[in-house]
């Protein structure tokens, strides 16, 4: 009965999280190279994590969806990606995450979602406003929310690409 029991714990949603989010935790504590935590694990996250690593960066992906992080497993990374599949809004997931450690290089907010990388940015500041905080914006209101709190460098990817395509007409061999 023990055997069973323990076997069908081991089968368990809940306990299986608990675990891999207590295994996190164990491997994240234990980081004595500098990283970068990534918020939103999209297109545009997933290839700053691929080129991040081509630069020998160590990092830490957070991400609400789990299907969305499962392909790190599978990529030919240098050093794989720490995978923590909870809500980056949350001031104990970022905590998680390891902003408040002296080796956080900065924290990427790159959800899909303006105000959630709004909130990102600001919890990371009040929690560590040592982390330098970089966050995707393309929402005016946003924005100058983040300007007027201050601390957050904002990127906004329609104006970054519309300055790329302008400098490609400009200038071909820039």
């Amino acid at each position: 009965y023990t055997i069973g029991s323990v076997f069908a714990l081991t089968q368990d949603a809940t306990f299986r999280a608990a675990a891999a989010r207590g295994l996190f935790l164990r491997r994240v504590a234990s980081l004595r190279e500098r990283y970068v935590v990534v918020c939103g694990y999209g297109r545009s996250g997933s290839a700053i994590v691929e080129a991040l690593d081509a630069l020998g960066v160590r990092v830490v992906v957070v991400d609400a969806d789990p299907a969305r992080v499962a392909p790190i497993d599978v990529r030919p990374f240098t050093v794989a990606p720490l995978v923590l599949v909870a809500d980056a809004r949350r001031p104990e997931v970022l905590r998680d995450a390891g902003i408040a450690k002296p080796e956080c290089r900065a924290v990427l907010a790159l959800t899909g979602d303006d105000e959630s990388n709004q909130s990102i940015a600001i919890g990371t500041r009040v929690l560590d406003p040592d982390t330098r905080v970089i966050a995707r914006v393309s929402d005016p209101v946003v924005q100058a929310n983040l300007a007027e709190f201050g601390g957050v460098q904002v990127v906004n990817p329609f104006q970054t690409f519309a300055a790329n395509v302008g400098v490609d007409f400009a200038a071909p061999e820039v």
